[in-house]
């Protein structure tokens, strides 16, 4: 039983890995093809040599091109074989990639919709009213995990109202007007351009950008960034004060 387990284990690895295997595999293909060319190609030249030399000494013309091929073809078959192994490689590795990157979106868009559905259900049996205090909750929840200094708090020289991003969980100060302002800049960019990254958001209400916000944001054909505002206290200093949640209620998907 311990050894069938560890061959499962082992064979599960290997799945797992598979994609790196074959990658390192091409790679090393790649030089083993090139070392492997050398030999025959050395031994090539000096058959080539010696038969053009047993011509000139029988008047006879240089070998031509198709005689050389038909000469020295065996030659080259260890390094034919060892490159078309390594593009068996790099194709697999590609195709195992393609085909796991297909099921994990397959399996984000089933989970995304599991979450809508649980979301209107919750709406559904507990009313609107429930619904947003339990958000309410949650986001207050958010604040008293992540307290801060008070020169941690990020200045973009729009307000003074202190708010709470909670996708990248940091403060900052800005006010209503500009907030509201700047969805509405957001989705219109987003009809004119078919998609704005989270990064282009950040940028208008004047944090900077993050590694997550290169690869995610919205599509146009996908919804309009909407917000959630929950007005609860934050610990700032030592001090509590009070602090404007966003929430997003599409958040971002891969672009």
């Amino acid at each position: 039983m311990n050894i069938k387990r560890s061959l499962r284990m082992i064979k599960l690895g290997v799945i797992k890995n598979s994609p790196t295997i074959l990658t390192f595999s091409g790679a090393v293909g790649v030089v083993t093809t090139a070392l492997l060319t050398i030999k025959p190609t050395i031994k090539a030249v000096r058959m080539i040599d010696e038969e053009n030399k047993k011509r000139f000494e029988a008047f006879l013309p240089p070998l031509k091109g198709t005689d050389i091929g038909k000469m020295t073809w065996t030659l080259y078959l260890p390094p034919l074989a060892s490159g078309a192994l390594t593009i068996v490689c790099v194709v697999s590795s590609n195709k195992i990639s393609l085909q796991r990157n297909a099921a994990l979106l397959g399996l984000y868009a089933l989970s995304e919709a599991s979450l809508k559905d649980y979301q209107e259900k919750v709406r559904t049996l507990l009313g609107d009213g429930k619904d947003e205090k339990i958000r309410g909750e949650i986001a207050q929840d958010k604040l008293d995990k992540n307290p801060v200094k008070e020169d941690q708090i990020i200045i973009t020289g729009f307000g003074d109202c202190l708010f709470y991003d909670s996708l990248s969980g940091r403060y900052f100060k800005t006010d209503w007007e500009s907030i509201r302002k700047n969805v509405n800049d957001y989705n219109a960019s987003l009809f004119g351009e078919y998609y704005q990254t989270l990064n282009d958001w950040y940028d208008l209400i004047g944090l900077e950008p993050v590694e997550m916000g290169k690869k995610v944001g919205w599509e146009a054909n996908n919804g309009l960034l909407e917000l959630y505002y929950s007005a609860k206290i934050a610990e700032i200093s030592n001090k509590k004060q009070p602090c404007v949640v966003i929430e997003y209620k599409n958040g971002p998907k891969d672009l």
